[in-house]
């Protein structure tokens, strides 16, 4: 059965994703739970270290400070790598179901039809396939993570500092922001870079195919120049995508670094006492400021994955709308 055209390429992607949805959730949650259990351990590590600058306050011995933090620690990285086994399993899951669905689509192939051609599938099967297992290895559990982490984070500083919650709460949109600005140009480059491979791939086969005549006609030298600029054409497309990528991790990285830099600015003056306001009453105290101070980077850090992961996310959507317009034609 053919498929609408008006399909979305997110909607498809999820119509792809369907099989391996559970897998992806498990993988989620792990991750999202392992991000989770930093705020613990910097609650640990400001109660060690609050201790030793003011020993009247909040203070906790130094040696159960290391070994809770240490426990923790292997703790997280366990769930971390289980979260990263089953996002890995999904991916690869995910590409291999698609492959042998479109496999199964060209064996099935109406002869004389809108059908691809051997370079098309290829195309499809090989490289283009395969961008949609970094979209399941990355993209997904990174979505997670910036759902429930910076909530959490920034409700938990929101309990030590109003000020330092309200520095993140202005400091984090703007990363999201962002990313929705770059997201269109990157799905477009995308797109470009995919219809590129195919066509390269298409122009590659066709020489090969009719190789021996075209020595006999002496035109070597002008096929070879054809793949040349072919190639050269995908090349650019590639670096195109490459310098959104880089340029948007560039200046998120800006954002959140000044974000954590108001933070420590408002805490180190708080503790100075050059800022009386900000807490919930009273004097900031080594405790608090350590502990905003630790968990001020881990709420940007899920948005700066999620930052890293755009571009594949762009690129699944432009390979989801192609297998739209692929399975059409073969259906």
């Amino acid at each position: 059965m053919t498929r609408p055209r008006t399909e979305t390429p997110t909607a498809r992607l999820a119509q792809l994703a369907a099989p391996v949805a559970p897998a992806l959730r498990r993988a989620s949650a792990l991750s999202v739970l392992a991000s989770l259990i930093w705020p613990l351990q910097a609650a640990l590590v400001a109660a060690a270290l609050g201790g030793l600058v003011a020993p009247a306050g909040l203070s906790l011995p130094p040696l159960w400070a290391a070994f809770g933090f240490l426990a923790l620690a292997g703790l997280r990285a366990a769930l971390d790598t289980l979260a990263q086994a089953a996002a890995q399993r999904a991916a690869r899951d995910l590409v291999v179901q698609t492959r042998d669905r479109l496999l199964a689509a060209a064996c099935l192939q109406r002869a004389g039809g809108a059908a691809l051609s051997p370079a098309e599938l290829a195309a499809l099967v090989a490289e283009k396939a395969a961008t949609l297992g970094p979209w399941a290895s990355r993209y997904a559990p990174a979505m997670a993570r910036t759902r429930w982490v910076p909530l959490v984070l920034l409700a938990l500083a929101a309990t030590q500092s109003w000020a330092a919650a309200l520095i993140l709460l202005i400091a984090g949109p703007l990363i999201p922001l962002f990313m929705a600005l770059v997201g269109m140009a990157a799905e477009a480059a995308s797109r470009d870079q995919m219809a590129e491979i195919g066509a390269l791939n298409r122009l590659a086969i066709d020489r090969i195919a009719a190789i021996t005549d075209l020595r006999l006609l002496g035109a070597g030298a002008r096929a070879q120049e054809d793949l040349a600029r072919a190639s050269d054409d995908l090349r650019s497309r590639t670096m195109a995508v490459l310098r959104i990528a880089f340029l948007s991790s560039t200046v998120l990285e800006l954002f959140s670094a000044l974000g954590v830099a108001l933070v420590a600015v408002f805490v180190g003056f708080s503790l100075l006492g050059e800022i009386g306001f900000g807490t919930w009453g009273g004097q900031m105290t080594p405790v608090q400021g350590v502990f905003l101070l630790m968990i001020a980077p881990e709420f940007f850090q899920p948005l700066r994955d999620l930052a890293a992961a755009w571009h594949d996310r762009a690129a699944a959507l432009a390979v989801a709308s192609e297998l739209t317009g692929a399975e059409a034609a073969m259906a």
